[in-house]
C-alpha cells in the first residue's frame, strides 16, 4: 500500500510520519508496522461490534466440554438446522460419509417441513461419496427435491470455507471440516454469529456461488 492509496482511505501522512520517529526499526519494518496498524485502525471503525449483533465461540475437541466450552461444533450445526424454517446454506469444505450421516437426521426433518438445503461441494474434497449418503437418507426420511447441490473443482482457488447459515438470521463459520473428525474430535475453533452480520456471510455466499457457476460454465466438457 503507498502513500496515495493511503491517502483515499483517510489515513493522515503527516501522522504517520510522527509515529514514524518512535519506532527503533529499519525505515521498511517502520512502514510496514505503520501500515498494518492504519489498516487495523481503519477495519476497527469500519465495524463496530455493536451494529452486528450477537456472536458465541464454538469448539470441537475430544478434551473439551462443558462448562468451560459450552458449545460444540456438532452440536451447532444440528441446532442450527433444526430452528432453520426457509433455508440452508451449507459449505462444509471436506466432507465425508460419517458426517452425513451425523447430520443427515435433522437436515432430512428440515427438508420434510419445506425448508430448501443448499450445499456448496468442491469434487476433490468430497469423501467416501458422502453427498450420496446424505440424499440417501433424504430420500429414505425427508425431500430430495429441496437439496440443491451446487459442484465445483479445486483449481488454483476452491471454496475452502466451513460455514452453515439459516435463514439469513444465524450462521456458524469456523475451521471444522465437516468429516466427522472435524465435526467431535478434532480441536477446531469457530464462531456462532447471530444479527446483522449475518447478512455478510450470505452475500459472500452468493458471491462465492456466482464465481464457481462462471468458472463450471467455462469449464471444457470431454
Amino acid at each position: 500500500m503507498d502513500d496515495s492509496e493511503l491517502a483515499l482511505l483517510g489515513v493522515p501522512l503527516t501522522l504517520l510520519a510522527e509515529y514514524e520517529a518512535l519506532l527503533d526499526a529499519s525505515d521498511s519494518e517502520r512502514q510496514l508496522l505503520l501500515r498494518c496498524g492504519a489498516a487495523w485502525a481503519l477495519g476497527l471503525r469500519a465495524s463496530p461490534v455493536s451494529e452486528h449483533g450477537e456472536w458465541r465461540p464454538v469448539v470441537s475437541g475430544s478434551e473439551l466440554g462443558p462448562p468451560a466450552f459450552p458449545n460444540r461444533t456438532g452440536e451447532t450445526l444440528i441446532q442450527l438446522i433444526m430452528s432453520a424454517r426457509r433455508v440452508i446454506r451449507f459449505a462444509p469444505a471436506y466432507f465425508d460419509a460419517p458426517a452425513a450421516r451425523y447430520l443427515s437426521p435433522s437436515l432430512a426433518a428440515a427438508s420434510r417441513r419445506g425448508v430448501e438445503v443448499k450445499m456448496v461441494i468442491v469434487n476433490q474434497l468430497e469423501r467416501e461419496e458422502a453427498t450420496a449418503e446424505l440424499q440417501e437418507v433424504l430420500a429414505a426420511e425427508g425431500a430430495t427435491e429441496r437439496l440443491n447441490v451446487l459442484r465445483g473443482e479445486a483449481r488454483d482457488w476452491f471454496a475452502h470455507m466451513k460455514v452453515l447459515s439459516v435463514d439469513g438470521g444465524a450462521a456458524y463459520v469456523g475451521s471444522a471440516n465437516s468429516t466427522i473428525s472435524g465435526l467431535t474430535t478434532n480441536f477446531e475453533l469457530g464462531t456462532l454469529v447471530k444479527g446483522s452480520a449475518v447478512a455478510i456471510i450470505e452475500a459472500f455466499l452468493d458471491r462465492i456461488e456466482q464465481i464457481i457457476e462462471l468458472a463450471e460454465m467455462d469449464t471444457p466438457r470431454i
